[in-house]
């Protein structure tokens, strides 16, 4: 299987930008609001613990956010360095051609869809 490497890597390096600057907007909205600015907001309130579980759910859920695209940033630059060293598009587990379909949808991929099948069905087991 021959894919077209320059395509995949513009494509990896399209999504490295939107999530660089997806992280630099939620750090920008994270440093505008302090935790000790939202808790001082929120001693002068009524409903002083329910606004509190709001602000820590929100807090977690920017939290969660930033760490899944921190591993998705780390998966690109991966999958930039399996381009340059000639291993791009090969699944890591059965060393066959991941399809370029799967490669299209998620171009930072390891395995094909039959080994990535393979291991979720063993971790939900």
């Amino acid at each position: 299987m021959s894919i077209d490497l320059t395509y995949f890597k513009e494509l990896l390096l399209e999504k490295k930008r939107e999530i660089e600057h997806n992280l630099k907007n939620i750090k920008e909205f994270s440093a505008n609001k302090s935790e000790i600015e939202l808790i001082g907001e929120l001693s002068s309130s009524d409903d002083h613990l329910a606004e509190y579980a709001s602000v820590v759910y929100d807090h977690e859920s920017t939290l969660t956010i930033e760490n899944i695209l921190k591993d998705i940033l780390n998966q690109i630059e991966s999958a930039l360095k399996r381009i340059e060293n000639g291993t791009y598009g090969i699944c890591e587990v059965c060393k066959k051609p991941i399809g370029e379909e799967r490669l299209k949808a998620i171009p930072y991929a390891t395995m094909c869809v039959r080994c990535k099948s393979i291991k979720e069905k063993s971790v939900r087991k």
